[in-house]
């Protein structure tokens, strides 16, 4: 859903962003990158994250493969990256515009496989009221 943020439309709906054709998860929250370009991504390991790149017209959400993802960074600038710490203990960088990976370095030991983890009472450090 997109919400208006200026004049008459503040604060109410004006458009809605499908999700990809077999999207294996929702965006919950969105990592701000450089040059307009989001990165929508949720709870829980994520097979991809979504690219949406707020100078078209057109809002369209690019899946671009997580690895795994357990947490998803931004950073903004000239060299702007998209940092994955993944559950293999993985720290993936990637291009902060085309989501294409730059570098990987093992920066932990893995989760272990039989991890119960309980979502339940979870709250997005990324969503304030």
């Amino acid at each position: 859903m997109v919400v208006g943020t200026r004049g008459p439309e503040k604060g109410k709906r004006v458009d809605r962003i499908p999700l990809p054709d077999g999207a294996p998860v929702r965006v919950a929250a969105f990592a701000a990158g450089a040059d307009r370009f989001l990165w929508g991504y949720t709870e829980r390991p994520l097979p991809v994250v979504y690219r949406l790149d707020l100078r078209t017209d057109a809002y369209r959400l690019k899946p671009v493969d997580a690895s795994g993802a357990i947490r998803v960074a931004a950073t903004k600038g000239g060299s702007s990256k998209l940092l994955l710490p993944a559950e293999d203990g993985v720290l993936w960088v990637l291009d902060g515009r085309s989501g294409r990976p730059l570098r990987s370095v093992k920066i932990a030991s893995a989760f272990p496989e039989d991890l119960d983890e309980d979502a339940g009472r979870a709250a997005m450090p990324d969503i304030r009221p």
